[in-house]
């Protein structure tokens, strides 16, 4: 790991001012000041920013179950951010796929910036799966021609292909693997329909199992591995 990751990690600041404290001589590494904000330190090593130690701080890895009226974002946008609902912040939580304030579900969350780039990547090719309740009944033709990619407003190409299991005449569980804007609702607007309540429960082989509404728990290493 960089210096200045560390110590930005460890102190809580940003990486500018974290390489602005190496610069001006204030940072140790073994007892030996260390000016180079690139250096490489591993975890055996014992940083200090004065007096006060620059610890390993190993990334934080979350499951939630997002409750309706709570958004996926840092700012608070006329509704109270799902970050609220973490209690273990000590790193910064970056969200891994959003769900909007009228969606329920499995939401990720993670320090690791990177990971929560591939779980939110189109490339990761991992199946987000939904259970959305409609306004009208969904006839076997409409399946059919969303099973096979429909068109959406304002898009040049139509969406890939997903799947869907039929529950009652107006309940379905979809799973697809894009993640386009608003996707599950606009497809169910491209055939004339319209989504009256939508929950994720499902990513890649991550469920939300028995969490409750509003509860979170740690990620496993095995799911973790997953992306």
């Amino acid at each position: 790991m960089r210096l200045d990751q560390r110590l930005s990690q460890a102190l809580m600041i940003s990486r500018s001012d974290a390489k602005r404290l190496i610069r001006s001589g204030q940072v140790t590494i073994d007892g030996a000041i260390c000016t180079k904000t690139a250096t490489q330190v591993n975890d055996e090593q014992a940083v200090f920013y004065h007096d006060t130690p620059a610890p390993v701080v190993k990334e934080q890895y979350f499951i939630l179950h997002k409750p309706a009226g709570y958004v996926c974002s840092h700012v608070d946008d006329g509704y109270p951010t799902a970050l609220s609902l973490i209690e273990q912040s000590a790193k910064k939580l970056h969200f891994a796929g959003r769900l909007d304030a009228d969606t329920t579900g499995l939401v990720l969350l993670s320090s690791d910036g990177q990971w929560c780039h591939r779980v939110s990547s189109p490339n990761s090719e991992k199946q987000k799966h939904y259970h959305v309740t409609l306004a009208e009944p969904l006839s076997t033709q409409h399946i059919e021609e969303l099973e096979q990619g429909v068109l959406l407003r304002g898009e040049t190409q139509p969406t890939a292909p997903c799947k869907i299991e039929l529950i009652e005449d107006f309940q379905c569980n979809i799973a697809l693997s894009e993640g386009k804007y608003h996707q599950v609702r606009r497809m169910f607007a491209a055939i004339g329909n319209h989504v009256t309540a939508l929950h994720r429960f499902q990513i890649g082989q991550i469920q939300l199992a028995a969490l409750l509404e509003g509860q979170y728990r740690p990620l496993s290493q095995e799911e973790i591995d997953q992306f």
